[in-house]
């Protein structure tokens, strides 16, 4: 084998594939000949020269075999005391205050460049979680992704009805102005969960300084309201 390449092998549930086959086939002449590639065969290679996305994720799933199968690599047990917050303030984990310019560098380095490697399903976006607390405000900052690394934290979304609000404008007034606009006028129009989940969708060549990002609101509705089942 040449010595300038690696090899990356994966093992997956053979029915795992043909489920997802069965989900993008259109008829039985496109699902018969796939089928019949798979029946025949027991590996697949595929070179990821040429292909930068294709070959990048590959490359994080290499590096990351290698932290799992060998915990006492110092870069595995940094990142194992940064997950559990040990080097964080008595009292606090993984806590920080980041204001102004600093916030939106932050931003649009770290969370774009660094979470940008695992977005390896669609929607290829960042997505930002917030939750109200009683003291604060809890934010999420991630991407959809089939990888669960060990030294990030991984979230699902609990299935709800979202009201989608299609926005376009500079990042730090768009959303709030989308906010005045529901709490002032849809309030009696819009029956939306107070106090939980919110939702927003940003594309990843972020700016804040772009006046024509667009964004994505996701509002959380209280399905109850539009069940007319219960008005019979």
């Amino acid at each position: 084998m040449n010595k300038d390449k690696l090899k990356v092998s994966f093992e997956i549930d053979r029915y795992k594939v043909i489920g997802m086959l069965s989900r993008n086939c259109e008829n039985a002449e496109e699902y018969n000949e796939i089928m019949g590639i798979l029946e025949d065969k027991n590996e697949f290679v595929r070179d990821a020269n040429g292909n930068e996305e294709l070959a990048s994720r590959i490359c994080n799933y290499a590096l990351d075999s290698i932290l799992v199968e060998n915990p006492d690599l110092a870069l595995r047990k940094r990142l194992d005391k940064e997950q559990k917050g040990e080097d964080a303030p008595d009292g606090f984990s993984n806590v920080i205050e980041i204001k102004g310019d600093d916030a939106k560098k932050l931003v649009e380095t770290l969370c774009v460049k660094v979470l940008r490697r695992y977005n390896d399903v669609s929607p290829y976006e960042l997505f930002v979680v917030s939750c109200p607390l009683d003291q604060g405000l809890e934010l999420f900052v991630g991407v959809p992704s089939e990888r669960y690394p060990a030294h990030l934290e991984s979230r699902f979304l609990p299935g709800r009805h979202y009201a989608t609000f299609n926005l376009q404008g500079e990042i730090d007034y768009a959303t709030n102005e989308a906010w005045y606009y529901i709490e002032s006028s849809l309030q009696l129009t819009l029956p939306y969960e107070r106090n939980s989940l919110y939702v927003e969708v940003y594309p990843f060549d972020i700016s804040f300084d772009d006046p024509f990002t667009k964004i994505q609101l996701w509002l959380p509705i209280k399905q109850e309201a539009y069940d007319f089942d219960e008005l019979d």
